[in-house]
């Protein structure tokens, strides 16, 4: 993956976005820290307009989580992935991570 691509699950923090289910538009500002603060003109869209700004956020970890756990961090870190990436797969090849999966997941 390239660098382009990685960045394409940052969120979206300039421009104009449409949220079904908003009645009003809101305002969704971030700090010079990417804190995002709300302004909304009602209590509903006040509440839904944070869990869409929270999961912006989360795609890209959840990305980069993704990529460590299958050992594919260094497509998106170049070469100071390589060791994170070996350590996964040989964790994955001997089968130490599929006894957790089963407990974890046990349908």
């Amino acid at each position: 993956m390239d660098e382009a691509a990685l960045r394409a699950s940052l969120p979206q923090t300039n421009g104009t976005l449409t949220l079904p289910g908003l009645e009003k538009p809101i305002r969704a500002l971030r700090d010079s820290h990417g804190i995002p603060t709300i302004e909304a003109s009602n209590q509903h869209d006040l509440y839904m307009a944070p869990g869409f700004v929270h999961a912006q956020d989360r795609l890209f970890q959840m990305e980069l989580q993704r990529r460590v756990g299958t050992g594919r961090w260094s497509e998106a870190v170049g070469a100071a992935g390589i060791e994170t990436d070996r350590l996964m797969r040989t964790l994955a090849s001997t089968g130490m991570l599929r006894p957790a999966w089963a407990r974890n997941h046990p349908n």
